[in-house]
């Protein structure tokens, strides 16, 4: 499993009890002092690997090779969100899922807080790259919750 943009560990204790004790997390985030919490918070489990990298590139991690991917609260925060779900869809197994939410704003932004949006129509346009299927798509307050899965080859 993969956290996309893990910030300061947040979420890696409930995802370490969804894996078991078989499985394995990797927790990629840019930023050296969140990864100083990173590390603090969860550092001494085996299962947990820390990845210094962006969510568009991290080369750390074989295509293909996760089974799942968790990209909460990050899309927002980057200006290439298409090259995020292009490495998505890269580390993913086929038959794996991404779990990616964001805000969805409905409001006036600035110019400059603009390209950080979210819309449904760009929304749109980045899944539409890549052949993925859509398992569920709900809102709660205003974050959006968006489940895809990378397909299986078809036989």
């Amino acid at each position: 499993m993969v956290d996309m943009g893990a910030g300061v560990g947040y979420l890696a204790e409930a995802l370490l009890d969804r894996m078991g004790p078989t499985g394995a997390l990797d927790l990629v985030e840019p930023d050296p002092r969140s990864l100083e919490a990173v590390q603090a918070r969860c550092g001494k489990d085996v299962r947990v690997r820390i990845l210094q990298a962006s969510a568009v590139h991290v080369p750390s991690i074989a295509d293909q090779s996760a089974d799942r991917v968790v990209l909460s609260l990050v899309l927002c925060c980057l200006v290439d969100k298409a090259g995020a779900l292009d490495e998505t869809w890269r580390i993913l197994r086929p038959g794996g899922l991404a779990l990616v939410t964001y805000p969805e704003r409905r409001w006036r932004l600035s110019a400059q807080k603009a390209s950080l949006r979210v819309s449904p129509e760009l929304w749109d346009r980045l899944v539409v790259r890549h052949p993925w299927r859509l398992l569920s798509s709900s809102r709660q307050r205003l974050i959006r919750r968006q489940l895809i899965q990378k397909p299986e080859p078809a036989s």
